[in-house]
């Protein structure tokens, strides 16, 4: 297996984590800003949309699909599908009128900034998830030039993820009277 690309002193991750960096930067210049916020806003809300109406057309759907559960998942699908679909179309038009202001430039530009920020989020969530296997015991990892640089992103993420499943701990051992009092108002409020 390759260590390192001939000469170069990289180690094949190392090549991973540029050509990551250089397809999210490409994808980002092409798209521009407005693109790629709408795009993600699309998606975001698709989802969103989808959790909250999914076990409406579920519902609907059960005289054709006899299973509870593929009709569940059947229409949170058909909701998130026709949701992006939409948001899509919306967000194609609003784009073009951005396109009319004549701002492609710094639209571009900005684009290419979202797409570094991006790439570098999908980086670090790699490298996140590769902490909970063999890699980091591995010599390519090890080689590797550029982990180094992402690791005090990663060892972030690590410490908020222990913090959020710290608090999901406390939330599933506490009683059902104690979240309760918690949350609901009481009646001097």
């Amino acid at each position: 297996m390759l260590d390192s690309v001939a000469g170069s002193g990289l180690a094949w991750v190392d090549l991973a984590v540029l050509g990551v960096v250089i397809l999210s930067l490409g994808i980002g210049i092409a798209r521009g800003l407005v693109r790629e916020l709408l795009s993600l806003v699309s998606w975001v809300l698709a989802a969103w949309f989808a959790w909250l109406y999914g076990d409406d057309l579920a519902v609907l759907l059960q005289s054709w699909v006899k299973s509870k559960h593929l009709s569940l998942i059947t229409g949170s699908m058909a909701v998130f599908f026709g949701s992006l679909l939409a948001l899509s179309i919306g967000g194609s038009l609003i784009n073009r009128l951005f396109h009319a202001t004549g701002l492609t430039g710094m639209n571009r530009l900005m684009g290419a900034v979202f797409g570094l920020a991006r790439a570098m989020v999908v980086i670090v969530l790699i490298l996140f998830a590769a902490r909970f296997t063999l890699a980091p015991t591995q010599d390519w990892y090890n080689r590797s030039v550029l982990i180094p640089y992402l690791e005090p992103s990663v060892n972030w993420v690590m410490g908020q993820a222990a913090d959020m499943f710290e608090d999901q701990s406390a939330l599933r051992n506490a009683q059902p009277a104690a979240i309760l009092k918690a949350v609901a108002p009481t009646k001097e409020q």
